[in-house]
């Protein structure tokens, strides 16, 4: 079964937006970090990741499945819509 905007992988597919989201993401990390460090901390520590370099549990945070609204996403999509909502508190 297909849900439209489901996360989805598909055999030898090719993304037509590879990495953007990989940039948007690093680009709200890079200009406004203060700003959302304690909220990822935070949903950090929600999912157990409290061990290794700050670095590291982000990258692990980022490529956990998560599900939003009944469907499953990654990290890096949670984060872009939390931020996107204004939830970053």
């Amino acid at each position: 079964m297909h849900v439209q905007g489901a996360f989805q992988r598909r055999r030898n597919g090719r993304c037509q937006y590879v990495d953007v989201l990989k940039y948007a993401i690093t680009a709200i990390l890079a200009f406004q970090g203060q700003y959302c460090g304690e909220w990822l901390e935070v949903q950090q520590q929600k999912r157990a990741l409290i061990h290794g370099s700050r670095e590291e549990r982000l990258a692990k945070w980022l490529g956990l499945k998560m599900k939003l609204g009944g469907r499953e996403i990654s990290g890096l999509c949670y984060f872009f819509y939390s931020w996107e909502m204004g939830l970053l508190k």
